[in-house]
C-alpha cells in the first residue's frame, strides 16, 4: 500500500507541474496587462510607453532566464525551488501595486531631471519601470529552466516533455491575458485582478511544496504565505494621480507638482478623488477640492477635463455658423466626451438630433454622475460607448451636418488617429454636401512644422478650410467640401453673437489660398503616423510651438 500511495502521489506531482507551469503562464500575462494599465496612470499609454513597459518586463524575464540557466547545475531539488519561486512571484507580485502608487513621485522626479533629452528620460523611465517588477519577472524567468532540467533528469523524451510544457504555459498565457482584460480588470479592479493572478502562483507553489515536502514543520510555509499575501493585498492605500509624466510639464516646476502631492496627501486621496472608474481601456479618476472649483478629470494620468477653455466652446460655434445651408442642423455628430465641454455648446444650439460617441466608460459615467448630468437628459442626444473612428467606419449610410473631432492627447493611437489621412477622408464621406468638421488641436506641445502637416492633411481631405487660434493656445479647424455659407468676418460676428462671452477670444491663422501656400512636406497617415511619435516626444521634452 504505501509503495502504491507513494506512486499516486509521483503521478500526481508529475501531472500537477504541468498544470502549475500552464497557471503560471496565465498569472504572467494578467501581471503583465495589469502592470501596463497601473503604469500608464504615471508613464502615458504612448507607443513609447507601452514599449518601455514591455521591454522592462521582457528584460526581468531574460534575466531570470540567465540566473536559472547559472543556478540548474548546482541545485539538486529542483521542483522545491520552482515551487519557492512561485511563491516569490504571488507575494511580490502584490506588492507591485502599492509598489506603482508609491513610486508614482519618483516617475515625476525622473521627468523633471531627464526629460530635456527624450533618450535620457526613455533610458530613466526604462530604469524606475524595471525595479518595479524586478523581483517577480526575474523569478518567472527562472521557473523555465528549473522544470526543464526536473524532466531532463530521467533523459528520456525531454524534448517531449519540453513542448508539452511550452503549450500550457502558452495556452495559460492565452487564457490569463483574455480574462485579465475582458473579465478581471473590468469586473474587479486592477488591484484585485494581480491579487487573482497571484493566488494561481501561489496556488501551484504550495501544493507542489506539500507533494515534495516530507518535513511537517516546512508545511508552515502554507499559512504564512497566505498571512503575507493578505498583509500585501490591505498595503494598497487609495490613489490619486494626480500628475502623469505627459501632464507635469504644465506645472513647469518639481516644486508645484510636489505642493500639489502633498495637498493630496493631507487631504487624504479618499477625500479628494469623488469617482473613480478602472476600464480596459482607461483609468479614470474625477477630483475636486471644494464645491467652489473646477472638477478635475484625469483618464489615464492625463487630464482631460478642468477650468473650460475657448477652443472646447469654438468646436460647436463655429462648425454652426460656418455651414453653407441657414437654419438648424439635422444631424450632428460629437467624438470625444471630456468635460463635456463642446457637447453642451454645441446642445445649446438647433440642433435636432445628437450622437455623442465617447470610448471610455468612466468618461462617460464620471459626466452621467458628477460634472454634465444635464447632457444625459437631453432627448436629442444619444450617448454612444465606441471608438469614433470605428463608429463612422461601420455606419456607411449615416450623413452629419455637423462632425465634432476633440483628439485630446494626441500621444497615442486611439487619438492620434483621429488627425491621419485615411480619417479625415473617412469624415468626408459622413457629411451631407454642405456640412462642416471641426478638429481641435492644442498647441501646447505642437511645434509649427507639425501644425502644418495636420494642416495639409486636413486639406487634403476638405478643399474650404479655416484655421482659427483661441487665447487659449489651441487651433480649431474648420472643414467643409463646399464653400462656406458666410465669410469668415461673418462667421465671427454670428459666432459672439450667440456666444458674447467668447468676443476677443478667437481669430483667423489661416484660411482660403492660404491653404494652398502650405509648405510642402509629409502628411500623416496611418502607415506613417509619425505626428503619434513627434506629439508624444515634443511633450516630454517640452517643445512648443512659437506660433
Amino acid at each position: 500500500m504505501p509503495s502504491e500511495t507513494g506512486g499516486f502521489r509521483q503521478r500526481f506531482l508529475h501531472y500537477f507541474v504541468f498544470f502549475a507551469f500552464g497557471l503560471s503562464g496565465a498569472a504572467a500575462l494578467i501581471y503583465e496587462v495589469v502592470w501596463t494599465r497601473k503604469l500608464a496612470t504615471v508613464m502615458g499609454s504612448s507607443t513609447y510607453a507601452l514599449s518601455t513597459m514591455l521591454a522592462a518586463f521582457m528584460m526581468g524575464l531574460a534575466l531570470g532566464g540567465l540566473i536559472g540557466a547559472l543556478l540548474v547545475p548546482r541545485l539538486k531539488r529542483h521542483l522545491r525551488v520552482f515551487a519557492i519561486c512561485e511563491l516569490g512571484i504571488g507575494l511580490s507580485a502584490i506588492a507591485t501595486i502599492p509598489l506603482i502608487q508609491a513610486a508614482a513621485p519618483l516617475f515625476l522626479k525622473v521627468y523633471f531631471l531627464f526629460h530635456a533629452s527624450f533618450r535620457a528620460f526613455a533610458a530613466a523611465q526604462f530604469g524606475v519601470v524595471f525595479l518595479v517588477i524586478l523581483v517577480p519577472t526575474t523569478l518567472m524567468g527562472i521557473t523555465f529552466p528549473l522544470v526543464i532540467r526536473h524532466f531532463a533528469a530521467g533523459r528520456s523524451q525531454t524534448a517531449r516533455r519540453a513542448g508539452f510544457l511550452y503549450a500550457f504555459n502558452t495556452f495559460g498565457a492565452v487564457v490569463g491575458s483574455t480574462a485579465a482584460g475582458f473579465v478581471l480588470i473590468p469586473r474587479l479592479g486592477a488591484s484585485d485582478a494581480i491579487l487573482v493572478a497571484a493566488l494561481l502562483n501561489i496556488f501551484g507553489g504550495l501544493v507542489i511544496l506539500l507533494l515534495v515536502e516530507r518535513d511537517p514543520r516546512r508545511h508552515l510555509l502554507v499559512p504564512i504565505s497566505l498571512i503575507a499575501a493578505a498583509i500585501l493585498r490591505l498595503a494598497d492605500a487609495p490613489f490619486a494621480p494626480f500628475v502623469s509624466a505627459y501632464s507635469a510639464q504644465r506645472f513647469g516646476s518639481w516644486e508645484a507638482v510636489a505642493a500639489v502631492q502633498e495637498w493630496i496627501e493631507r487631504s487624504g486621496p479618499e477625500n479628494v478623488v469623488v469617482f473613480h472608474h478602472e476600464g480596459v481601456e482607461s483609468d479614470v479618476y474625477l477630483m475636486r477640492e471644494d464645491p467652489e472649483r473646477d472638477w478635475i478629470l484625469t483618464n489615464n494620468g492625463k487630464f482631460e477635463g478642468g477650468a473650460k477653455s475657448s477652443g472646447f466652446v469654438l468646436l460647436a460655434e463655429l462648425a454652426y455658423f460656418s455651414r453653407a445651408r441657414a437654419g438648424p442642423a439635422q444631424r450632428a455628430l460629437n467624438i470625444g466626451l471630456g468635460s463635456g465641454f463642446t457637447l453642451s455648446s454645441l446642445a445649446a444650439l438647433p440642433v435636432q438630433r445628437i450622437e455623442s460617441v465617447e470610448l471610455s466608460e468612466g468618461i462617460l459615467e464620471a459626466n452621467r454622475r458628477f460634472v454634465s448630468p444635464q447632457l444625459f437628459s437631453d432627448p436629442r442626444i444619444e450617448h454612444i460607448l465606441a471608438d469614433g473612428r470605428n463608429y463612422l467606419l461601420v455606419n456607411e449610410g449615416e450623413r452629419y451636418d455637423i462632425i465634432i473631432v476633440s483628439p485630446s492627447w494626441a500621444v497615442e493611437p486611439a487619438s492620434a488617429g483621429l488627425l491621419t489621412d485615411e480619417f479625415f477622408a473617412l469624415a468626408s464621406k459622413r457629411l451631407v454636401r454642405d456640412g462642416t468638421i471641426a478638429i481641435w488641436l492644442d498647441l501646447f506641445y505642437v511645434p509649427d512644422a507639425d501644425i502644418d502637416v495636420v494642416l495639409r492633411t486636413f486639406h487634403k481631405s476638405f478643399p474650404h478650410a479655416v484655421a482659427w487660434a483661441t487665447e487659449d493656445d489651441e487651433i480649431v479647424l474648420i472643414g467643409s467640401l463646399r464653400p462656406f455659407g458666410r465669410s469668415v468676418q461673418e462667421i465671427a460676428e454670428h459666432v459672439v453673437a450667440h456666444a458674447p462671452d467668447l468676443s476677443g477670444r478667437f481669430g483667423v491663422v489661416r484660411s482660403g489660398d492660404e491653404f494652398d501656400r502650405l509648405p510642402e512636406g509629409p502628411i500623416n497617415t496611418d502607415d506613417r503616423p509619425f505626428l503619434e511619435f513627434r506629439n508624444a516626444r515634443h511633450l516630454l521634452t517640452g517643445l512648443k510651438s512659437s506660433g
